[in-house]
């Protein structure tokens, strides 16, 4: 193929490593935070009586799936749990 298509190959793969980086340290950062969360597949959930949260680690970004409306965040693992705290509280 031309150049374009090495560079959209080289590009695919410096994505598909950030994303590695990403999810390898978020998932640091969550096992070490003590709290209990459920895996599944490439996310990380949290379940409370009040609250309702997928994490998603290859991206950093949560959702808060309740109380309505759900909305998405983003910030990585510390923010996450940063945010986590203050709406535990």
């Amino acid at each position: 193929m031309g150049d374009m298509g090495d560079v959209f190959r080289t590009m695919t793969e410096i994505r598909k490593d950030r994303h590695a980086n990403w999810k390898e340290n978020n998932i640091k950062i969550l096992n070490m935070s003590g709290i209990q969360f459920i895996r599944r597949a490439e996310s990380y959930l949290y379940r409370s009586t009040s609250l309702k949260v997928d994490f998603y680690i290859s991206t950093g970004r949560w959702r808060r799936l309740y109380p309505l409306p759900q909305r998405t965040f983003t910030g990585g693992a510390r923010v996450f749990l940063s945010w986590l705290k203050r709406q535990e509280i």
